[in-house]
């Protein structure tokens, strides 16, 4: 009977702990978003030092706050000194599906150097998991800002990139002449899987930058012409080359197509 009574002692203490703990995270949670509307970084601050003592405790916590408090938090915390890999352990132990949607609102907040510094320190295993949930266009955001080496550990099926190619250089007149003013017409294509974001086009003479044009975006199997104006100065052969991307800000399927290059030969 001794047994039982204790037994039952055991279960009530037990139960009265969790209601206790719920309480206490859902209390604590309301607490966080409470300072949060009044100083964002005291809570991001909190919680980074929670986390460090305590993982396993913040994550109930963690839970309970909303989706757009903790995309917030994340990225303070992430910015904070030496802390990018204190807000990928976060992201390690809260669920799934709450990490891939913080990963979302920090994709729409275009925080993608802060997401990028945090997806490093992820787990190859939570690395692919948050990736295969993101839709293809954010993906493709998402790629152009991740370093070489986190991409090397995402799985193949998951690399939508763009490919930038020159299809064409046509100059009009076709055999210009000394200080006769010549206009270079571009064919520039994307023939790869994802848009292509923000990238630049260069035009070079004899390898030196005369003129760049900036393109804000181009999508899976468009097409974008554009023109350039160039005077030949003296009688001579021209190497006239188009480099896409020259600063290489942006990854490709291909970067080898880049460039495209003609000899013009310019008379008196």
């Amino acid at each position: 009977m001794k047994c039982k009574n204790e037994d039952k002692r055991t279960k009530l203490l037990c139960i009265s702990s969790n209601i206790k703990l719920c309480w206490l995270t859902i209390f604590t949670s309301l607490l966080i978003e409470t300072i949060v509307k009044v100083n964002p970084f005291i809570a991001a601050r909190i919680i980074e030092k929670v986390a460090t003592l305590k993982c396993n405790l913040i994550l109930p916590i963690l839970e309970k706050i909303s989706i757009e408090t903790l995309a917030h938090l994340l990225i303070l915390i992430k910015r904070a000194p030496s802390t990018p890999k204190k807000a990928a352990r976060l992201f390690e132990k809260m669920s799934l599906d709450k990490a891939v949607k913080i990963v979302k609102i920090i994709i729409e907040l275009e925080a993608f150097e802060d997401l990028s510094e945090i997806l490093h320190s992820l787990s190859n295993n939570r690395l692919n998991e948050i990736l295969e949930r993101l839709t293809d266009i954010e993906r493709a955001q998402l790629l152009q800002y991740l370093k070489p080496d986190t991409i090397a550990r995402i799985q193949p099926q998951l690399l939508c990139l763009p490919d930038l190619i020159v299809e064409s250089i046509r100059l009009s007149p076709s055999k210009p002449k000394v200080n006769e003013e010549c206009i270079i017409s571009v064919s520039i294509a994307n023939i790869g899987q994802a848009k292509a974001w923000s990238f630049d086009v260069a035009f070079r003479i004899n390898s030196k930058t005369v003129q760049t044009k900036k393109i804000k975006e181009l999508k899976v199997n468009e097409k974008i012409n554009l023109k350039f104006i160039w005077k030949p100065w003296k009688q001579a052969t021209y190497k006239l080359t188009i480099v896409i991307d020259p600063e290489r800000r942006i990854y490709e399927l291909d970067k080898e197509n880049n460039v495209f290059y003609v000899n013009i030969i310019v008379e008196e």
